[in-house]
């Protein structure tokens, strides 16, 4: 989930090497602070790379919330809804792997962007 912010932070950061943004202190609170922005970005971009419809664009944005929640399991030790929860949880673990699947597709955009210039 970490390197799926950090692709977020670096597209948002490439549309400013661009022009296309300008970066002013609202934008920069965004990509460097703001964990859910970054990921709903990175999400954002890889469907657009990937020329999903409107509304799957809409869906995967809206994972956001979600995945940082996973995220937050990664690190710690919780009791949630009466049950201890580890970052060794199955679940946790399968959407792991579903993630590093999205980060992978949304870095490789990354560098297309990068290297067609």
């Amino acid at each position: 989930m970490l390197a799926m912010e950090e692709c977020g932070k670096a597209g948002t950061l490439l549309v400013i090497n661009d022009g296309i943004m300008e970066l002013d202190k609202e934008l920069t609170k965004f990509i460097f602070k703001n964990h859910k922005a970054k990921i709903m970005t990175a999400l954002h971009n890889l469907a657009l790379f990937e020329n999903f419809k409107k509304a799957e664009i809409d869906y995967i944005k809206s994972l956001a919330p979600q995945l940082d929640s996973a995220k937050q399991r990664g690190f710690y030790v919780d009791y949630i809804k009466n049950k201890w929860v580890t970052p060794q949880d199955d679940d946790l673990i399968k959407m792991a792997e579903i993630n590093i699947n999205y980060t992978e597709k949304i870095y490789d955009s990354l560098l297309m962007f990068l290297t067609h210039e």
